[in-house]
């Protein structure tokens, strides 16, 4: 270990500017002249082709704090030689040297800072020192950086330029995963997110932990990401990778990250979204106008699923752009690909911050609607994500249904569903959901498990469409106006049938002629049922779901089945002969007056049980 007087007097000295990426005339990426960019100069982009140079930790959190607000933390932790290393070099001398170099005392730079005013804690990976590898100082900083966050009550953002773990510290660096893991869980106990900026390049452990550890994970353009190095890939497939396969903008499309977002822009884009989480739903009553009651209409059930089809009905992400100017979206569900059928993400419904999740209904294909496992399990990392940071959820049902594609099977769309529907029944915080347009089968029952669910005066919630139930029953499409009103699809049926709490009146001539009162009639009655849930503790949310779904249903037993029968045919007995004496009495009394005390002297008399 050095010492720390003579390590504070080295950092002094250096220019950290110019230390944070070295200085080149000519872009390496287009070949554009770079000397005299502005842009270059400030935050290291190309201006030509937007490559996006390194940049040191120091640097990469003053872009994004306040001037003048960051306030670093367990700075005199620096790395030691816990092994007594020696390859090539003396590990502490490697050190020593990276010390002088780059001004730091580890790869690890953490701290607190204000973004746009909202406090939060941050911690940098500097690739410049040892490539940004985790060894001891650094794990230990990035923990005390989770543990920090989840005490204070503060959000996390990570960004993460590294090489994965250090190995000349051995097994005890690749403890430190173990550690960051365990920190992580005290902050997501918390409720604080986990904001995680991915630069170039992000490999190896700091990947699998930092990366997909996060709650929501950003990159940089560009950027390499990956678990193995590049060598390692070659040598496991015998040749190098297509190109751009280990980039951000794959991993994007292959549904590993979330947002691809230009150095340029990262500080606004942080800043809407912390701006979002920082407005806590307090409990409280809601202040919103009245809860709309159902207006009885006129329209048959057939009607009624025509004009949930409408193609200019409103879908799941029209009602999100209405109701919220900021939308950070989730992409992907951590395990093969993203799904667009489903669209997650957390917005804003007039003061509150939630989590949408919505089927999305898509005008240019059918084929688009149906959901495959990855969007199943995207809505259940929204779901859970929610209760995490204690936001409620409003999900938005419409007109997707389960995939019918065989690969779908083998891809494991029915633990997707089953997965995404238990987390919905264990999610401990407040569900609304509210069906928009024509749900069906599986698919909008997963996404329809709410403490509190709304539907639209012309949608339709169905079991199955009323062209499959005529080809079934009938094997005849054309009787599907026929069936549609055993289906019991309309939302006047959903209320009397107690599946749906309230109906929310549309436009005079339907939600797809007017999309703003639309909106607007469904944000009223949507705040009012999340103010309706404020308040209540998680416990009893989970509890009062599973008592809603298990009072669902009629059913009787055997034996008050067979005795209800009995009764209904003597009943029918006794209408009929009642039926017949006084039929009789009446023939009599048009031709001779008599006692009607008399009626039943002819053996015809009722039977009285």
């Amino acid at each position: 270990m050095k010492n720390l007087a003579e390590f504070l007097a080295a950092r002094r000295l250096q220019d950290t500017e110019r230390a944070d990426a070295a200085d080149v005339s000519v872009c390496i990426n287009c070949a554009a002249a770079l000397g005299e960019a502005a842009l270059y100069r400030e935050i290291r982009v190309c201006p030509s082709c937007r490559f996006h140079y390194s940049l040191g930790a120091h640097r990469r959190i003053e872009l994004l704090a306040d001037p003048g607000s960051f306030r670093e933390s367990n700075r005199s932790l620096i790395s030691v030689d816990p092994l007594n290393f020696r390859a090539q070099a003396r590990y502490r001398r490697r050190v020593q040297d990276e010390e002088r170099r780059t001004g730091l005392a580890d790869a690890a730079v953490t701290g607190t800072c204000l973004i746009a005013g909202r406090r939060v804690a941050i911690a940098a990976l500097d690739f410049r020192f040892l490539g940004g590898s985790i060894g001891c100082a650094a794990g230990e900083k990035l923990a005390r950086a989770f543990e920090q966050a989840a005490r204070s009550r503060m959000p996390l953002v990570t960004i993460v330029a590294s090489g994965g773990v250090r190995m000349q510290e051995g097994v005890l660096a690749l403890m430190q995963l173990a550690k960051l893991t365990e920190a992580a869980s005290r902050l997501a106990a918390a409720g604080e997110p986990h904001i995680a900026v991915l630069a170039n390049p992000c490999m190896g452990g700091a990947y699998a932990v930092l990366g997909n550890g996060a709650d929501l994970v950003l990159s940089e353009p560009g950027a390499l990401i990956g678990y193995a190095t590049t060598r390692m890939v070659e040598e496991a497939a015998g040749r190098q990778p297509p190109a751009g396969a280990r980039s951000a903008e794959y991993l994007l499309d292959a549904g590993m990250i979330d947002h691809v977002v230009d150095r340029e822009r990262l500080r606004d884009f942080l800043t809407s979204l912390l701006e979002m989480l920082a407005a806590r739903p307090k409990p409280g009553a809601a202040d919103g106008p009245p809860e709309a009651r159902f207006s009885p209409d006129e329209h048959n059930a057939w009607t009624t699923i025509q004009l949930a089809r409408h193609s200019d009905r409103p879908t799941a992400t029209d009602y999100i752009g209405h109701f919220s100017d900021s939308f950070v979206e989730l992409r992907g569900d951590r395990v093969s690909g993203d799904d667009r059928a489903i669209v997650a993400g957390i917005g804003m419904l007039g003061a509150e911050p939630v989590v949408y999740i919505g089927g999305e209904r898509q005008r240019a294909s059918e084929a688009q609607t149906a959901v495959r496992p990855e969007g199943f399990r995207k809505a259940r990392r929204a779901v859970e994500l929610a209760a995490r940071l204690r936001l409620p959820v409003v999900s938005l049902i419409d007109g997707v249904t389960a995939s019918a594609a065989l690969r779908a099977d083998a891809a494991g769309l029915g633990a997707a569903l089953a997965s995404c529907m238990a987390a919905f029944a264990s999610a401990a915080t407040p569900i609304v959901g509210a069906v928009i347009g024509e749900a069906r089968g599986e698919a909008a029952l997963a996404l329809g498990i709410a403490d509190r669910l709304l539907m639209l005066q012309h949608a339709a919630f169905e079991v199955i469409s009323p062209e499959a139930a005529a080809s079934i029953l009938y094997r005849d499409t054309g009787m599907a106006d026929s069936v549609a009103p055993a289906l019991r699809p309309t939302a006047r049926d959903c209320l009397k049938l107690h599946i749906v709490d309230a109906v929310v009146p549309e436009p005079a001539a339907g939600a797809h002629a007017d999309h703003d009162a639309a909106a607007r009639l469904l944000s009223a009655a949507l705040l009012r049922a999340i103010g309706e849930l404020k308040g209540t503790s998680p416990r009893k949310l989970v509890r009062s779901r599973y008592d809603r779904y298990r009072r669902m249903g009629q059913y009787t037993n055997f034996i008050r089945e067979t005795v209800g029968r009995d009764v209904a045919q003597l009943g029918g007995e006794i209408a009929r002969r009642a039926s017949g004496a006084i039929s009789r009495l009446t023939r009599r009394a048009g031709r001779e007056p008599h006692d009607a005390a008399s009626a039943g002297d002819d053996g015809e008399g009722l039977l009285v049980p």
